[in-house]
């Protein structure tokens, strides 16, 4: 598990207890942006497998 040394004693107690926190400004917009075309890349490959058209075939 990755160091929890930053949090402060709320976010670890929330930590402790759900299992995660919610971080703001932790990326920026174009990052959030770059990290969601590339998702949205892997699952639509992952739904052409699932369909059988992977090209693979």
């Amino acid at each position: 598990m990755a160091s929890l040394k930053y949090l402060t004693s709320e976010q670890k107690k929330f930590w402790d207890e759900n299992g995660f926190i919610k971080l703001t400004n932790l990326f920026s917009q174009e990052e959030i942006e770059e990290m969601s075309l590339a998702y949205d890349d892997i699952f639509a490959r992952r739904q052409r497998e699932m369909d059988g058209i992977d090209g693979s075939t």
